[in-house]
């Protein structure tokens, strides 16, 4: 997602360059159309009248812009294009900003996990009391919605690669677009716009053939990082196969087959099973340490934990069904077509009510490339997680989640156990003195 800045009536963007813009990828059949009116207008009879309305072009039947009388059929026409295009718009921008509520609302509600687990298991240990296998547990758990929320945005954007994960880095501010990519100014945007590969290179198309080296330069940040033992884990999750057992029937007479799980199946095929498997090591982890006395607080209050993991689960769903579901085909397809004609038919009508070869020109380019143009932003905001640069920042609002999870934990009732330089049992500790400890 490009930041950009409002001043000067917003005339900076027009020298933005190419990187984001869907100026060139507009151009090919504006300027095919172009080129048509202008050998209508140049190949013309010479008999042929000039003036405006053309009254007397009847008189060369034979001549493509004899048959246009009056503009309004045309006009009809332009505008059910235009209506369709704008529906498109108004539809594209709603898929992106469901996209952009639905992963807001995860990160939202799998940090109210954090901060609810935190907050009462932190209350239930006073320091002395078991005060270091909580802070483990704690630690642990946020690596754990660290791996799940970054997962997830994985997920989102299609990286099926989890060496595509790295270790969060807290002094990065920026990691979009600066400290998260490694592949050198001709690769990575920033003051050099003008320049990126990756901008020349969508010029005339929505690529996706430079997607497997984005993502390996913009690696999406998990607190702690990812082991190469967890990543072992990770690749070897197996989807079980379906089996059957026998289950004696109440009556005692007969016996029934029960579908059960097996333990033998297939590697899952994609990130999205795996955000639910770490999920399930949550759900896991936070009843284990209830189980051990922590979390020590009423089964209702213990219920927001659960229901934090599960409308967390369904902004992510919300948002991965707009990535599962495109635009509607045949949509797509009749604007396509819609539009194709409407650059046929414009320079004809251009022809028949304009008298200067540059205004057929010029205003030919200008309405054709508009229409099309409209449908291009439209093209690439339908799909907010797949076209940079104008996707939704995935690996910022990971860098930012894992930020708000460590002000969490450094909140939770801090102690001398990891407020390490002062002798005290405050609520707060300075940014030096707080140390976070590692399991």
């Amino acid at each position: 997602m490009i930041e950009y800045r409002k001043n000067l009536c917003g005339l900076p963007l027009l020298f933005h360059g190419f990187y984001g813009s869907v100026f060139s990828r507009a151009l090919p059949l504006p300027i095919l159309s172009t080129i048509f009116a202008a050998i209508l207008f140049y190949v013309r009879p010479d008999d042929l009248p000039a003036a405006s309305g053309r009254p007397g072009i009847d008189n060369e039947p034979g001549y493509p812009a004899a048959a246009i009388r009056a503009p309004y059929p045309f006009q009809v026409f332009a505008f059910i294009v235009g209506f369709m295009i704008v529906y498109r718009t108004n539809y594209s921008y709603a898929r992106w900003w469901e996209a952009r509520t639905g992963i807001q609302q995860m990160a939202s509600k799998w940090a109210d996990v954090f901060i609810f687990s935190a907050s009462w298991d932190a209350a239930a240990n006073p320091p002395g009391k078991g005060e270091e296998l909580g802070m483990l547990f704690r630690q642990r758990l946020l690596h754990l919605i660290s791996l799940m929320h970054s997962l997830a945005m994985m997920g989102l954007r299609g990286d099926k690669d989890l060496t595509n994960l790295s270790p969060h880095n807290t002094k990065q501010k920026e990691p979009h677009f600066t400290g998260y990519c490694s592949g050198g100014p001709m690769f990575c945007p920033g003051e050099h716009r003008w320049n990126s590969a990756r901008g020349v290179s969508q010029m005339f198309e929505l690529s996706t053939r430079h997607l497997s080296r984005y993502h390996a330069n913009t690696p999406v940040p998990v607190i702690g990082g990812l082991s190469q033992r967890e990543i072992d884990v990770l690749e070897s999750v197996e989807s079980p196969v379906l089996g059957t057992f026998e289950r004696h029937k109440d009556d005692g007479k007969a016996f029934e087959n029960i579908p059960m799980l097996e333990d033998a199946g297939s590697n899952f095929q994609s990130i999205d099973e795996l955000v639910f498997f770490v999920q399930a090591q949550v759900h896991w982890l936070v009843v284990k340490r209830r189980l051990e006395g922590g979390i020590n607080v009423s089964a209702p209050e213990v219920s927001r934990i659960w229901q934090g993991l599960t409308d967390g689960t369904l902004g992510y769903m919300h948002a991965r069904k707009i990535v599962d579901t495109p635009f509607p085909f045949p949509h797509a397809q009749m604007i396509i077509l819609a539009l194709v004609l409407f650059a046929f038919f414009c320079p004809i009508v251009m022809v028949a009510y304009l008298s200067e070869a540059w205004l057929v020109i010029s205003l030919n380019f200008v309405t054709t490339w508009t229409y099309f143009g409209v449908n291009e932003v439209c093209r690439e905001l339908e799909d907010p997680f797949t076209y940079d640069p104008n996707d939704l920042p995935l690996v910022q609002l990971a860098h930012e989640f894992n930020e708000r999870m460590l002000a969490v934990l450094h909140g939770v009732r801090v102690n001398t156990y990891y407020c390490n330089s002062i002798a005290t049992t405050t609520i707060l500790c300075t940014a030096h003195e707080y140390t976070l400890h590692r399991a």
